[in-house]
């Protein structure tokens, strides 16, 4: 599988800051790891509230459906999650905002060698 570019451990595939993150865990015990998950939780919450003001004119602005369909997500709160672990691709965010067809062609984008697509 090593021929193919199949990651050799399970680690070789994720990110670096998810690399980064599951090694500061490991040099933490129990009650310290949940004390420094309850001080995220409880910023991210503070976040969530001061957007909450600005989200629903957002999904004002979609179209009926996308805005039924994302009812419940909360987009911007999303949005700081990834700039704050400094994301490269925050067009998703802008994709996800606009809207995205979800049906027709696709391009190819080169991720998997010829032998996995299939026409």
């Amino acid at each position: 599988m090593v021929k193919f570019r199949h990651p050799a451990t399970l680690q070789s595939c994720l990110p670096d800051v998810l690399k980064e993150t599951v090694a500061k865990c490991q040099t933490m015990d129990a009650q310290q790891r949940m004390s420094y998950r309850a001080g995220r939780l409880g910023f991210w919450l503070k976040r969530f509230a001061s957007l909450r003001s600005e989200e629903q004119p957002l999904k004002s602005e979609m179209d009926s459906e996308a805005g039924a369909i994302l009812g419940g997500n909360n987009i911007l709160l999303w949005e700081a999650m990834l700039q704050a672990v400094d994301y490269p691709d925050l067009g998703e965010v802008d994709e996800f905002k606009q809207g995205s067809e979800l049906v027709g062609c696709v391009d190819r984008m080169g991720l998997w060698l010829s032998q996995f697509c299939t026409a």
